[in-house]
């Protein structure tokens, strides 16, 4: 989760993909070593990060959803070149969500939404920051349903 990078690496490649939230570090790693960089795994964990959560089978997603699905189709298939079978792995995964969202959520309309505006935005191409986190579970704490 996330990396230490050589400071004329990061001018050599730029900035991150913008994603906001998922596949930003998997993305500029790939980018690394399709530059030729050597990367290494540090031993062990170095830094304990405070988990955001987990979700209940059954419970409504949040605005993660959104991003898990943009940023995911984004770099698997623009920047990662997938093939045909990764292509089909990364559609039947989708596929998944959304018969979990019909099958086990209680606000389907929602959650269903946020999947459908990742796919939306992955296909025009639209990156950053779209969904305010902090916005997002302010307005759905205040209409009593569950974040």
């Amino acid at each position: 989760n996330g990396g230490l990078l050589d400071a004329d690496l990061v001018r050599r490649l730029g900035p991150p993909t913008d994603y906001f939230y998922w596949a930003e570090d998997v993305d500029y790693l790939t980018r690394a070593r399709r530059a030729g960089a050597h990367v290494e795994r540090a031993p062990g964990e170095l830094v304990t990060h405070r988990a955001l959560g987990r979700r209940s089978r059954g419970e409504a997603r949040d605005w993660r959803l959104y991003y898990i699905t943009r940023n995911t189709l984004h770099f698997r298939i623009r920047v990662k070149g997938a093939g045909l079978g990764e292509r089909l792995r990364t559609w039947w995964g989708l596929a998944k969500t959304a018969a979990a969202i019909v099958l086990l959520e209680g606000d389907k309309r929602r959650s269903a939404g946020l999947l459908r505006a990742g796919i939306r935005d992955y296909r025009r191409g639209v990156l950053g920051r779209t969904i305010d986190p902090d916005g997002w579970t302010a307005r759905y704490r205040s209409a009593g349903s569950p974040t």
